[in-house]
């Protein structure tokens, strides 16, 4: 039992707040109640590395395969307010992160990668 207290310990109840903290309401493909936004990686809830490679990539095959989208290409394009059009914006740069990247590359979109901190920080970390 007592590797199961450091387990939940290290798992939830080292935030700030001490407590288990809420998790977004997500549907089993990652994807939530808000059009066009999918939740993968830790925040899924299960923080291991092979799921949130899995998430990140099936999250955006989940966002573009069978929609009515066009690429915007190779090419970014001025959207009328100076900035450009993307395909896919990309919050965090961990595991998931980075395959959601990866597979996005591969699908030939356009996007970007933000990240508050560094490249793999939780791994890091």
């Amino acid at each position: 039992m007592k590797i199961l207290r450091r387990y939940a310990g290290w798992l939830h109840t080292r935030w700030p707040a001490g407590t288990v903290e809420p998790l977004p309401e997500i549907a089993e493909n990652g994807l939530t109640s808000i059009p066009g936004v999918a939740i993968v990686g830790d925040l899924t809830g299960i923080p291991l590395l092979k799921f949130a490679a899995d998430s990140g990539a099936r999250a955006v095959a989940t966002l573009f395969d069978g929609a009515s989208f066009e690429p915007a290409g190779d090419v970014l394009e001025p959207d009328g307010d100076g900035g450009a059009v993307l395909d896919l914006v990309i919050i965090g740069a961990g595991v998931a992160g980075i395959a959601a990247a990866l597979e996005a590359r591969r699908r030939r979109l356009t996007f970007r990668v933000y990240e508050s901190t560094e490249t793999f920080s939780t791994l890091v970390n």
